[in-house]
């Protein structure tokens, strides 16, 4: 009786590392776009005030918080979608193989 294994792949720690230095670039970019927006908004304050257009309606509009949760609900739903769709994806891609490429 022969016995075939599936060569089991772990990812490279060089893969760790780039992850670890793009999200710390993409946070480092937060942090900068953050510490600007302050520094616009202190700049705007400092200009004289004009009379403001007020929305109509604006009480029945959804807190900051509340749209910010939905989008956020929103975008972990669609990438768990896309993630479970090239998940089955790929399954297609390998059974669609020959044998012998496996």
């Amino acid at each position: 009786m022969t016995t075939t294994t599936t060569p089991s792949f772990e990812i490279p720690e060089i893969a760790f590392k780039v992850r670890d230095q793009f999200l710390g670039g993409v946070k480092q970019y937060q942090q900068f776009s953050l510490e600007a927006a302050q520094n616009w908004f202190k700049t705007l304050n400092a200009l004289p005030t004009f009379a403001q257009p007020t929305l109509v309606d604006a009480q029945v509009l959804p807190s900051v918080d509340t749209i910010t949760a939905f989008q956020f609900d929103l975008a972990t739903e669609l990438l768990s979608a896309q993630r479970t769709y090239i998940h089955q994806l790929a399954q297609l891609l390998v059974a669609a193989q020959p044998a012998k490429n496996r």
